[in-house]
């Protein structure tokens, strides 16, 4: 055994099972660290080249065994939701409950989904937090068309009249460049 090495208290049946029925390459390579450090006896660099996991990984995994048991010898599935303040179908309950104020008023604000959402969860919460749920929902973003405040429509009709007397190079007079609805 190399130096300063503590040794681990694993059943080799257990180990060999494993890696036959592992669900994964990720679970089998890491069952084969355990065996080719139990059965055959070699050292960690020897491990990592054999199985192209790195030297830390195999350290850490033979640590957390030993603190753990075998269990830890499976991998944990990636993704999915582990931090949050609802569960889906809460979140979806409380959507619904804003969706009578949308109807009735025609629209919703994000800051008053904010402040309920934070009312509801009795916590601060980022407003990047709620545009994800309504994201999350299928709700959108939907704002009116984009209008200047001191937009004067009679000076704008002037402007479109002195264009049609004048009109730029290579148009002719009465040419019609722009289409009022």
């Amino acid at each position: 055994m190399p130096r300063g090495y503590q040794a681990l208290e694993m059943d080799i049946e257990a180990i060999e099972k494993g890696m036959k029925e592992a669900e994964n390459a990720s679970d089998f390579k890491r069952y084969q660290t355990f065996y080719l450090r139990l059965k055959k006896e070699l050292p960690v660099e020897k491990i990592s080249e054999i199985t192209g996991l790195a030297k830390s990984t195999i350290r850490n995994l033979h640590s957390r065994c030993r603190q753990k048991g075998t269990k830890a010898i499976k991998t944990r599935k990636r993704g999915g939701k582990h931090n949050y303040y609802l569960t889906l179908e809460e979140e979806r309950k409380f959507l619904k409950s804003l969706e009578k104020e949308a109807y009735k008023s025609g629209r919703l604000n994000v800051k008053t989904v904010h402040a309920a959402f934070e009312e509801k969860v009795g916590t601060r919460v980022a407003l990047y937090t709620v545009y994800k749920l309504l994201h999350r929902h299928g709700w959108r973003k939907i704002v009116p068309r984009p209008r200047h405040p001191k937009a004067d429509k009679k000076a704008q009709d002037v402007f479109k009249k002195k264009l049609e007397k004048y009109p730029p190079k290579g148009q002719q007079q009465g040419q019609k460049i722009w289409q009022t609805a």
